[in-house]
């Protein structure tokens, strides 16, 4: 072969190269756009998994609240192991994800004569899953009550109340706190976080007694039957319906 031709033969490789070197790119370019769209794509669906989720258990807790604030509306004597059974039975059933609950049902009185409202009691042991989450749900779910329900019908000392009610009336508030458990959610609490869910309801029947707390069996049931041993052998629920919101 003539220096000539090799010359020639070497120049149309060169081109040859060049010009199928941008196709091998545009493959590995084309790989690494569907890998990426394929993450992306996955990551949409665990955010809207989740949202969609958490919605559905908010809107459930609306309706356990409604249905807990008038079931313990009905006694003077609220009896706290049929309230644990009822709170068993709606974790179970009407809670359509996996998720810790914890109810905070409390009893404020408005007296007459003018006399600020009172903090009759409150009780925070109605908790169902993880015993360290639904202790942090009880305590976020008091937080955002001392910054809610309580300033606006107890007031504090620098604040009157902003919502004046009837004199001697009582009023039962239930508030439920829920967090997806992780076999509930893709995303953990990133994007779920917890919901909030609260209801009033007055006491029955003009001068009837005030409520006292809800009354245990015995002291033994209610320190050791916690949320875990509710969940498995809780007494059986009340024949209730569950409310809507």
């Amino acid at each position: 072969m003539t220096p000539r031709k090799a010359g020639f033969r070497s120049v149309r490789e060169r081109v040859r190269r060049f010009w199928q070197a941008p196709a091998r790119d545009e493959r590995g370019s084309a790989g690494l756009e569907v890998a990426i769209g394929a993450m992306v794509v996955g990551a949409i669906a665990a955010v809207a998994f989740d949202v969609y989720a958490a919605a559905r258990v908010d809107t459930a807790g609306a309706r356990m609240a409604v249905t807990m604030a008038d079931y313990v509306a009905r006694d003077s004597t609220p009896n706290g192991n049929d309230m644990s059974a009822l709170g068993q039975y709606m974790h179970q059933h009407v809670l359509p994800a996996p998720a810790h609950l914890v109810f905070v049902v409390s009893a404020a009185h408005q007296p007459t004569g003018g006399n600020p409202p009172a903090l009759l009691w409150d009780d925070d042991t109605l908790r169902y899953g993880d015993p360290q989450e639904t202790t942090n749900l009880a305590q976020e779910c008091r937080k955002r009550g001392d910054s809610g329900w309580r300033q606006t019908l107890l007031g504090d000392a620098s604040n009157p109340p902003m919502v004046k009610l009837p004199d001697d009336t009582v009023v039962i508030v239930v508030e439920v706190c829920a967090a997806l458990t992780l076999q509930g959610s893709l995303t953990g609490h990133f994007v779920s976080g917890n919901t909030y869910r609260i209801h009033a309801a007055p006491v029955r029947g003009k001068g009837q007694q005030h409520p006292a707390s809800p009354a245990y069996s015995s002291l033994d049931e209610r320190l050791l039957g916690g949320p875990a041993t509710r969940m498995a052998s809780g007494p059986a629920a009340p024949a209730v319906t569950v409310g809507s919101a």
